[in-house]
């Protein structure tokens, strides 16, 4: 895959191209963002682009290099990724990194090394990288992907050129799951909208039933709206967070919020078929406390993505803050009045 095919963060991407080609590509790189965003494929994008034999900016994609490069067969390039029950980045896989960084590369122009999930290395396999992220060879090159950067020590950070992926649009991954997961058109602007741009989050949403999931959302708004006790928000909490779909939850939720702020705004929505009881929502409600809905949610996904925090705590806290919007007369006072 070129430069030109990835789908998503053009300006970022670019940049990859323009240093390719002027021949300044940092010893050190650093792809943050959320999971599903293409970090992955723009890293492999850019050990093709060093590697290939057929160009030296834009990589061509099928000569011997490239396809064995997508295979992860070629000697120059070494990808690690996290094993094991604890989906830990083992140490010895870093070693292995850190061993082979001094040499030369054996078949192409550079050695890239590839570490997925680089936040899960332990201080062992952190410390052991930091020798090579501080005297790196000429020829050599490192890329760590992480969903999370604040997990990785400072002294790794501070050694990094940083390159901060966003999400993908709705209109992006609408059209990338149509044109590459074979996925209808209608289900495709649901899927993308729901998975807030992350490409693995929409196909993982794919086959679920979305039907019982959406009416429980609508209902949960409608509650929190109208002020619900926090004796009833608590165990309603206790519920969701020991289900599965808990993150699919939160984004229909975030994703009607923002339906809302769309149909205040005179914009389009995605839940077409839930227009009445958005409708029913929007009356009244005033357009900043819907934003602030939006992204009291927003940051509640955001906070689970730390697997060692409480969920439970989590989801009562967005319940019960959601609730406070609706007390101070922020949220949906209309809700009050039926």
């Amino acid at each position: 895959m070129s430069f030109e095919k990835l789908v998503g963060n053009r300006a970022l991407v670019s940049r990859l191209a323009r240093m390719v080609g002027s021949g300044r590509v940092p010893p050190s790189l650093l792809f943050c963002g959320p999971s599903g965003v293409g970090k992955l494929q723009a890293a492999m994008t850019l050990a093709k682009a060093l590697n290939c034999s057929q160009s030296k900016t834009d990589p061509c994609g099928t000569c011997p290099a490239c396809l064995r490069i997508d295979r992860e067969e070629y000697a120059d390039v070494h990808i690690a990724r996290p094993e094991g029950a604890g989906r830990q980045l083992r140490a010895d896989a870093v070693r292995q990194i850190v061993r082979e960084t001094p040499f030369r590369p054996f078949e192409g122009r550079r050695r890239v090394s590839i570490l997925i999930d680089a936040d899960r290395m332990n201080d062992a396999a952190a410390n052991t990288l930091l020798k090579t992220l501080e005297e790196p060879p000429p020829w050599a090159i490192l890329i760590l992907i992480t969903s999370n950067a604040a997990a990785l020590l400072p002294t790794i950070l501070s050694r990094c050129q940083i390159y901060r992926f966003a999400p993908l649009a709705i209109e992006e991954l609408s059209d990338l799951l149509v044109s590459d997961h074979d996925v209808d058109r209608e289900q495709a602007t649901t899927l993308a909208a729901l998975s807030g741009g992350s490409l693995t989050a929409a196909l993982s949403y794919r086959d679920e039933p979305l039907t019982d999931l959406r009416q429980e959302a609508v209902r949960l708004l409608t509650v929190v709206a109208r002020g619900g006790r926090e004796q009833d928000l608590v165990p309603w909490a206790d519920r969701l967070a020991k289900d599965k779909r808990l993150l699919l939850l939160l984004h229909l939720l975030m994703g009607m919020a923002r339906d809302v702020v769309a149909t205040l705004a005179g914009g389009a929505i995605v839940h077409r078929d839930l227009k009445s009881e958005l409708d029913e929502l929007s009356q009244g409600a005033p357009l900043d406390a819907w934003l602030a809905a939006f992204e009291l949610t927003e940051n509640a996904l955001e906070n689970l993505r730390d697997r060692y925090l409480n969920k439970r705590l989590t989801v009562a806290r967005l319940l019960v803050e959601m609730r406070e919007l609706s007390r101070s007369r922020q949220l949906s006072p209309a809700l009050d009045r039926q």
